[in-house]
């Protein structure tokens, strides 16, 4: 590892906060250019277990202060995109609920000390590499990969690509009963794309392992465009190292006849044919989907666990902890147990780390049994003052699941800083001249739009109408907005929500909503909230493929909030009134004292550009409930 990244890890024993539950460091796993990986403890049903913990940390931008990362001014944008991608593949991974038994759990994301971490199932065992450093038989090879490639069709079947399958990143775990499960782990590069191939969130950087990235993975091109062939070239180098016990050659210098001189004596004609289809130069001409390849290998993987494989093998150390039986006897999300890590987990003794920039694993690594199982009990504080100056007086009535997605909610709440601003636009329409002066007091409005999740724990149900709306066309999952919701549903929302909290959550009164939008005391003065180039901050019309996207994908604006232009279009308070503004107060005004319609702010996914400026005003009856949706205030 090298001295820069050793100075800057997080000292043993030091506690992170601002997850499910405290994280005390134990020790470094791992670390590489864009991140470093540790070992370390939490509590779950009172019982002390091992997770690895994954911290977005540019080394070659970033120091540390205590345990605080910090970057000069130069480097700001960079390390700021590359942390919002980090959170942003995180929460798309966690939310998708890609669940299958050979891709790595993933428990929860979150900022703290000016960075980000993503806390996943810390699993012992030695890679791929570590166990073969042989050639492999090729039934066993088979047998091996085909886990590995259902693995594979899951997270395709999902539209995200891995991007850096290698022996490396496949852990052998082993089962109680003997056999072993292969693992697929570092996502640090996924990505997630849509119906058209390009990424869903941002793409700051792409690296390559070299021997195991097919050729247009070099080139810029593969910044904006995603295909599963990216992953077929990897499996079947992946494959190509068991059968032979070598790395294949980087795709510039690699070649057909050096391939099939290489498999000759140790792969049957069928398996050599279906590895040289999956490494074409060409993705255009290489094998298609992994399915087509397993097809071509004579494997059957349909369905959606891969499983176990008996293999010849020392014999190791077994985890003692049944991860998947504690999230659930915890009540922790499913969706989110099942889904896919982002990260590089604890492995033994890799011998080096590749060109490419990849993770480096230490070689001072302990087994997760190795900790002490503790059994204690602990005080339970009901009200707890959040991060953000909240403290919610919960309801006898609230559910364990309730105030685990709710307490999410209120750590989401920011304090915007009250100020003073001009609102309108004299260039804009009609309704929203003339542009004029206003003061608003200190308030907290949500970091994001409230989301599915969040309203089904609040009301135990969809909306009653329109509800069946929420499907996969339109977007479905627990932190994709909630939508189709109508002003009214809104109030019955908030007064649920204020009775299970304490606390006196509002809709955001119209000159709340374009202040906070408008990034407040921090304001740049965008056209759109966050930017003037709106396909960066917002899901409308041209981008969004008819469809609403997981909250908090986009870039925020100045005030740290997300997807206030574009997604769903935004409840505020007030009665509309196309004239208001030739006579609205000056000081926190309200909106008028009647009206025939509420303000909608924001735009949607289905909306032109110039309905997500944050000046635009819009109004509508209050039970109607296409494209609309809510952000909290308090």
């Amino acid at each position: 590892m090298e001295e820069k990244t050793m100075k800057n890890v997080l000292a043993r024993g030091t506690v992170l906060r601002r997850g499910k539950r405290p994280y005390e460091i134990v020790k470094v796993l791992g670390a590489g250019g864009f991140g470093i990986t540790y070992l370390a403890k939490g509590k779950v049903e009172n019982i002390t277990v091992n997770f690895a913990v994954k911290e977005f940390f540019m080394s070659s931008l970033c120091e540390r202060e205590g345990s605080t990362m910090c970057y000069s001014k130069p480097v700001s944008d960079d390390v700021e995109a590359g942390k919002r991608s980090f959170l942003a593949e995180a929460r798309r991974l966690s939310t998708l609920g890609v669940a299958h038994d050979n891709l790595v759990c993933i428990n929860e994301a979150f900022e703290e000390n000016n960075t980000a971490y993503y806390v996943m199932e810390y699993v012992a065992g030695k890679s791929m590499r570590q166990h073969f450093t042989y050639p492999c038989g090729e039934d066993e090879a088979l047998k091996i990969m085909k886990p590995v490639l259902s693995a594979l069709a899951k997270l395709h079947a999902n539209r995200i690509t891995h991007l850096d399958i290698k022996p490396d990143n496949i852990l052998l775990k082993q089962e109680d009963d003997g056999t072993v499960r292969p693992v697929i782990i570092d996502f640090g590069l996924s990505k997630h794309y849509n119906q058209k191939g390009s990424a869903t969130s941002q793409v700051h950087l792409l690296a390559c392992s070299p021997g195991y990235a097919p050729l247009e993975q070099y080139s810029t091109t593969a910044l904006s465009q995603f295909t599963p062939q990216i992953d077929v070239y990897a499996a079947a180098a992946t494959l190509f190292y068991l059968l032979t016990g070598k790395d294949p050659k980087e795709a510039a210098e690699i070649s057909r006849s050096w391939i099939e001189q290489e498999l000759q004596p140790v792969a049957s004609e069928g398996t050599r044919i279906a590895i040289l289809a999956a490494m074409r130069k060409d993705k255009d001409d290489r094998t298609g989907s992994i399915a087509e390849f397993a097809k071509g290998l004579g494997l059957e993987i349909g369905g959606s666990h891969g499983g176990t494989v008996m293999i010849s093998s020392e014999k190791r150390r077994t985890i003692s902890i049944d991860w998947r039986g504690i999230w659930e006897k915890a009540a922790l999300p499913l969706a989110a147990c099942a889904a896919v890590a982002l990260g590089v987990l604890a492995v033994q003794n890799v011998p080096s780390c590749s060109k490419s920039g990849g993770e480096l694993i230490a070689e001072d690594t302990t087994a997760a049994d190795s900790l002490p199982i503790e059994q204690t009990s602990e005080t339970v504080v009901p009200n707890t003052v959040f991060a953000n100056g909240l403290e919610p007086r919960w309801s006898a009535d609230v559910t364990a699941e309730q105030k685990k997605v709710l307490e999410k909610l209120i750590a989401n709440m920011v304090k915007v800083e009250g100020g003073t601003f001009m609102m309108g636009d004299d260039n804009g329409e009609d309704d929203e001249k003339p542009a004029h002066r206003v003061t608003l007091s200190n308030y907290y409005i949500g970091k994001y739009e409230v989301t599915q999740a969040e309203w089904e724990a609040v009301m135990g149900e969809r909306p009653t109408s329109d509800g069946d709306k929420w499907t996969s066309e339109y977007g479905l999952g627990g932190n994709y907005p909630a939508y189709y919701i109508s002003w009214n549903d809104c109030e019955n929302f908030i007064r649920k929500l204020n009775d299970l909290t304490g606390l006196q959550f509002t809709l955001p009164t119209e000159a709340q909503w374009e202040y906070a939008a408008r990034g407040g005391r921090n304001s740049r003065g965008y056209k759109y909230s966050g930017s003037n180039d709106i396909d960066s901050v917002a899901w409308y019309l041209e981008n969004s493929v008819d469809e609403t996207h997981l909250v908090g994908m986009k870039r925020a604006n100045e005030l740290g909030l997300y997807d206030m232009s574009g997604n769903v279009w935004e409840w505020c308070s007030d009665w509309y009134g196309k004239s208001y503004y030739s006579s609205s107060s000056r000081t926190d005004p309200t909106g008028p004292a009647s009206g025939s319609g509420r303000v909608l702010r924001g735009g949607s996914w289905y909306s032109i550009a110039t309905y997500c400026r944050v000046a635009y005003r819009d109004g509508s009856t209050v039970a109607y409930r296409y494209s609309r949706g809510m952000r909290l205030a308090l």
